[in-house]
């Protein structure tokens, strides 16, 4: 019986360090995705601000 709830413990474990690691991918993917967005919105806000003469 000890046997058995050592197993699941350990199968909690590696699913706890699974799941940890896919949330850190996802935050990774995530982060690079907005840093390449907001690149592109401050490109276009310089623009629009050479335009209308603000710099």
């Amino acid at each position: 019986m000890l046997d058995k709830q050592d197993q699941m413990i350990h199968k909690m474990d590696h699913m706890e360090t699974s799941i940890t690691g896919e949330i850190k991918d996802l935050r990774t993917d995530l982060r690079s995705y907005l840093d390449r967005k907001f690149s592109v919105i401050e490109q276009d806000i310089q623009q629009i601000k050479i335009k209308i003469g603000l710099m």
